[in-house]
């Protein structure tokens, strides 16, 4: 993932120290092995270049639902473990 000044893999940490629960889904042209895997363990959405717009927007809708979900469920044990 390379981009001018940080690369794509700082910008990823970075963006995780400040909003842990952030998703992230990476577009890119690059396509090797490693990179992928490392990526999809870590819980990222790869996208290989080229991609439609009409898969890009069903991906990016299917994440936020995703988001959505998963937030409601780590609010609710949260309001759980403080009673």
């Amino acid at each position: 993932m390379a981009m001018p000044i940080v690369s794509g893999n700082e910008l990823i940490e970075q963006a995780r120290q400040h909003r842990p629960r952030m998703d992230f889904i990476v577009f890119s042209g690059r396509c090797d092995q490693p990179l992928i895997e490392n990526l999809t363990h870590r819980g990222i959405v790869y996208i290989a270049k080229p991609a439609s717009p009409e898969f890009l927007m069903m991906l990016i809708q299917d994440t936020l639902d995703w988001q959505n979900v998963n937030r409601s469920k780590l609010d609710f044990l949260d309001a759980v473990k403080a009673t």
